[in-house]
């Protein structure tokens, strides 16, 4: 009975001292298979480390340059003259992309890649296809249902691109980096998110991690070919979701700079508190393209160096309605950027199509909402920008 009592007693003082350490760290500080919570961090210290300096005249030899596309990701990497795309954007925003390819001189992309076919992320490329010269467009693996799944096909198709389906462990070259496939495990994971392809790209001691959507279950599978070291780049995934950036995944990557991407009041209200707790947590120096538009980081293969301060803003997201009320909102000129007034436009152009159309044309009233966009750049314009005349109205 003696034993017996002991060993109870023995019992309870463990349970009382797993209660204890529960209660000192916190629920999410605890991680799989006994490994430690990643230590507390004021959030300035890899901050401070990165020096800010603009890349004059673009003497970079490899930059990582996240575009603000709103809601979603477009992310442009140069190395040594090679140039490629990570996802393109939504579609109203492929025009845009295309803009900012073209303001940097940029004619040829080596490589253009969808990390899946949400709008936010594939909507994009179809306008960047028709834009500018893809050589090759990455897709991953499966099929997929609605519209941006198949305009993604059509417009290689269009174009005459190129198109790829990379998998784990593929390798190439982009100028004088190296360009890995980490993920997914599988391209049929039940959540489409766990099939987006995802990149690891090295040039010297630089390091980029670019995965799209990756939630939990693909980020476990990358951390597994993760080694932290050299100046790691994050673009964080999933817009900052709540379902990504665990902390087992950030303790494998040990990021210096998190680049967040996700539009102001957006509909799922990203970034999330909690992923942004853990990527204070770890550290990261945090930048957003809601706060702080275009964010660029640049490497000559040893440090790395910012045209921006970080923000290190871990205020959570909001949901549109909390917005601000805005009256008479302008219209944006799908070609030039500029603001537009539609009656006052020379063309109508339909950003699903890529057709264009006078603005009396029949077809005009057939074009839904979210494909309308108006211009009034010239008609040599419009067609650089891979737009199709209207056989009907001929403009």
């Amino acid at each position: 009975m003696q034993y017996v009592f002991m060993k109870k007693t023995k019992i309870i003082l463990l349970l009382t001292v797993v209660l204890l350490l529960g209660t000192l760290t916190g629920c999410e500080g605890l991680l799989p298979f006994g490994m430690p919570a990643l230590p507390m961090d004021d959030g300035r210290t890899k901050a401070a480390e990165i020096p800010v300096r603009e890349d004059e005249g673009g003497a970079a030899p490899f930059l990582v340059r996240v575009l603000d596309v709103g809601q979603g990701l477009a992310v442009l990497v140069r190395a040594d003259g090679g140039n490629a795309l990570f996802d393109a954007g939504s579609r109203i925003s492929g025009a845009g992309v295309v803009r900012a390819l073209k303001k940097e001189g940029i004619r040829t992309l080596d490589f253009v890649s969808a990390s899946h076919y949400d709008d936010d992320h594939a909507g994009g490329v179809p306008g960047v296809l028709h834009g500018i010269e893809c050589r090759k467009l990455l897709l991953p693996d499966y099929t997929a249902r609605g519209a941006t799944y198949t305009s993604c096909l059509e417009a290689a198709e269009d174009t005459d691109t190129e198109i790829v389906y990379p998998k784990v462990g593929d390798s190439f070259l982009l100028g004088g980096a190296s360009v890995q496939v980490i993920g997914p495990e599988r391209f049929d994971m039940e959540e489409e998110n766990d099939r987006c392809l995802a990149y690891r790209i090295d040039y010297g001691d630089c390091h980029v991690l670019v995965c799209g959507d990756a939630e939990e279950r693909e980020e476990s599978f990358i951390s597994r070919s993760l080694q932290p070291g050299g100046h790691v780049i994050y673009v964080v995934d999933h817009h900052g979701s709540y379902t990504s950036s665990t902390e087992a995944f950030l303790s494998a990557a040990g990021p210096e700079a998190a680049i967040l991407s996700c539009g102001t009041f957006n509909e799922f209200a990203h970034p999330h508190r909690q992923a942004l707790e853990r990527i204070r947590r770890s550290g990261a120096a945090l930048y957003r393209t809601d706060l702080q538009g275009t964010v660029t980081v640049c490497s000559d293969g040893n440090g790395i160096w910012t045209e921006l301060t970080p923000c290190q803003d871990f205020s959570e997201g909001k949901y549109p309605e909390e917005a601000p009320e805005e009256e008479n909102k302008p219209e944006e000129d799908v070609i030039t950027g500029e603001t537009i007034d539609p009656s006052e436009a020379s063309f109508v152009c339909n950003r699903g199509s890529f057709v264009f159309h006078y603005p009396d044309c029949e077809n005009v009233p057939k074009i839904h909402s979210w494909n309308l966009g108006y211009t009034s750049a010239e008609r040599e314009k419009v067609l650089e920008y891979g737009y199709k005349a209207c056989r009907n109205c001929r403009p």
